[in-house]
């Protein structure tokens, strides 16, 4: 029996198809051997589409976080990398994920993935239907 207040047994077509609907389009090759490279754009597409956020935001360091380092250039990739994974593990904590982690984006399991993308499903059905 599962834990989560989600189903965590949708089959591969309707997680592709329900994604599709959310305008992110799955590799199905990535629910099998998921990749940093291939999962990574699918949760950035279910923040923008899910969080009300812009992908010029998700990317945009904040200038007044740059100003605590003293060569805020080394941090170009860090801060929006970590401003990403902040929105997404937010994201996740609403989606009732409350385990979600950095390796379930730059190690992604496949079970885990699987999960992972359910919860945004549901979450997105239950928003739509609000």
């Amino acid at each position: 029996m599962s834990s989560f207040s989600f189903p965590t047994n949708l089959s591969t077509e309707e997680i592709q198809q329900c994604l599709a609907d959310l305008q992110i389009y799955l590799d199905i090759n990535q629910l099998t051997k998921p990749t940093y490279e291939g999962v990574r754009p699918y949760f950035e597409q279910a923040v923008i589409a899910l969080a009300g956020i812009s992908r010029e935001e998700l990317m945009q360091p904040k200038f007044s976080a740059l100003s605590v380092f003293e060569f805020p250039e080394l941090h170009d990739e860090s801060i929006p990398t970590t401003n990403f994974f902040r929105h997404l593990t937010r994201l996740m904590l609403i989606c009732g994920v409350k385990d979600f982690n950095l390796n379930d984006v730059f190690k992604p399991d496949p079970a885990r993935l699987r999960r992972n993308l359910c919860a945004l499903i549901n979450f997105a059905k239950f928003r739509d239907e609000k």
